[in-house]
């Protein structure tokens, strides 16, 4: 493959370098200090780092949970349509069996 699965899936820039700076200007990532520092060209890896600072920080001086999660969530759904393919939905939505058949009546409880 010649150009980078990521570069496909998001449109088409140039090149990896111009993405990785597109994501990295991102309001949520920069807001929060996250840096994507190198996207593999077959989107099995990439490599994320968020150095800690007042502004991700929380009351007791760690990372904040939520800054944490920013910076791998994008990432794994991303990941997973470049190896499964775009027709998967492996971050879009949940199979069936796991919410239960959306067509049937509601049960009522019985408290007898």
């Amino acid at each position: 493959m010649s150009r980078n699965v990521l570069l496909q899936l998001l449109g088409g820039t140039k090149s990896s370098h111009t993405l990785r700076r597109w994501i990295n200007l991102w309001p949520p990532f920069f807001g929060a200090g996250i840096r994507v520092k190198r996207i593999a060209p077959d989107m099995k890896a990439v490599d994320v780092e968020m150095k800690l600072r007042w502004w991700n920080a929380n009351y007791v001086g760690t990372h904040f949970g939520g800054s944490l999660f920013a910076m791998t969530d994008a990432f794994y759904m991303l990941m997973l349509m470049a190896n499964l393919g775009r027709d998967s939905s492996s971050g879009t939505k949940p199979p069936v069996s796991a919410i239960g058949n959306r067509d049937a009546a509601p049960s009522t409880p019985n408290f007898a």
